[in-house]
């Protein structure tokens, strides 16, 4: 199957597909709900099993909620508008023309999270840091974070990384600066022995 994504382009840039029909977007939903059971199904269900990327549906209908009910499905709970604003850029590498999709640390009715650019929250994930795949994917995924914020800022602050993006731990962060000093030693270790 040839994958789609933003607005039913084909990943292998067939032009012919540059514009799939609202109706065949919203029917992908429908038989995605059917195929996983889930009402409504969720825009990384969407990306993983579907048949379109789920950012097609935020460019075409605003948002996921809002392409789920347009299918006529229940939309689940969307995030509070009060829990955190979407920022004008992505806080780890400033791209602000970019759309941004929220990166969750933590699900649930306690959801705690912030709002990356696609490039940055796959970086996140990188390795071992997938929910689906990992028990232990939040301490990979805060490694990953505190590995690329001292990349791209030069700091290992740690309340500038727990209120820049939001982080439910401030152990988590610590553990992450201290592996990244340690990484640093280690590799200055083998500077000098060369």
């Amino acid at each position: 199957m040839v994958r789609l994504h933003e607005y039913g382009q084909s990943s292998k840039g067939d032009e012919a597909l540059n514009r799939i029909p609202d109706e065949e977007l919203l029917e992908a939903i429908r038989d995605l709900n059917e195929k996983t059971r889930k009402t409504p199904p969720t825009r990384d269900q969407m990306d993983e099993f579907g048949e379109y990327y789920g950012r097609s549906y935020r460019l075409r209908f605003g948002s996921w909620n809002e392409a789920v009910s347009a299918a006529g499905l229940e939309p689940r709970e969307p995030i509070d508008s009060d829990f955190i604003e979407e920022p004008e850029s992505c806080p780890l590498c400033g791209k602000s023309n970019s759309e941004l999709d929220f990166h969750h640390w933590r699900y649930g009715d306690n959801k705690q999270g912030c709002y990356l650019c696609r490039d940055c929250h796959d970086s996140i994930h990188e390795g071992d840091a997938l929910p689906s795949e990992n028990n232990n994917w939040l301490i990979e995924a805060v490694e990953n974070l505190v590995r690329d914020h001292f990349e791209r800022h030069g700091d290992l602050e740690k309340y500038e990384i727990l209120s820049r993006y939001n982080v439910t731990s401030e152990k988590l962060v610590e553990y992450g600066i201290q592996k990244m000093k340690s990484e640093n030693k280690h590799r200055e270790g083998k500077a000098d022995d060369e």
